[in-house]
């Protein structure tokens, strides 16, 4: 799973953990993944995150 496809998961409020399940990863490996995806974005959070793919 790529980050793009982690960032689109967790958009609408589901749980990195729930993404984790889902895709038969560990909860470490997509933490890890929204950690480049903030990085990478500017996002703060995954709320901010959030915003950030609302308005495109």
């Amino acid at each position: 799973m790529n980050e793009a496809e982690v960032a689109r998961a967790l958009y609408g409020g589901v749980t990195k953990e729930a993404v984790a399940a889902a895709r038969g990863l560990r909860v470490t490996t997509i933490k890890t993944q929204v950690d480049a995806i903030l990085a990478k974005t500017g996002a703060a959070n995954l709320r901010d995150l959030e915003r950030l793919l609302g308005s495109l």
